[in-house]
């Protein structure tokens, strides 16, 4: 199944990861409630394969973006900083290989195109 292609913003992303990772969590009122899974909101595809893959595509392409078109290393934040250091290591550029490669096949785009193509050694 191909997800809907709902566009969660990056907060909400970091934030249904963090949310999913205990078994169970505890509402304002102290009541503990089963742990959200990583599911779709609107068409409820599971999304525990790619979610943390589109969010490295994401902020790998918010770095690129920042550095190559613009120049603006200086208002990169400190975990950009950090990606930007190690982007063009292979084990990164092999990393978001993959991840675009998953993404394509979940989002049912079969083609081989490369948006990070910019990120060679």
């Amino acid at each position: 199944k191909h997800h809907c292609g709902y566009n969660f913003c990056n907060d909400c992303i970091e934030s249904l990861i963090a949310s999913s990772k205990d078994d169970y969590m505890e509402a304002s009122d102290g009541n503990r409630h089963v742990k959200v899974f990583l599911h779709c909101p609107a068409c409820r595809s599971d999304l525990s394969a790619t979610i943390r893959d589109t969010l490295l595509l994401r902020k790998a392409d918010a770095v690129l973006r920042l550095t190559k078109c613009h120049g603006r290393r200086e208002e990169l934040t400190e975990s950009q900083a950090l990606l930007l250091k190690v982007i063009h290591t292979k084990e990164v550029r092999d990393a978001i290989k993959h991840a675009r490669k998953l993404e394509n096949q979940f989002m049912g785009d079969d083609s081989e195109r490369s948006t990070f193509s910019s990120v060679r050694s």
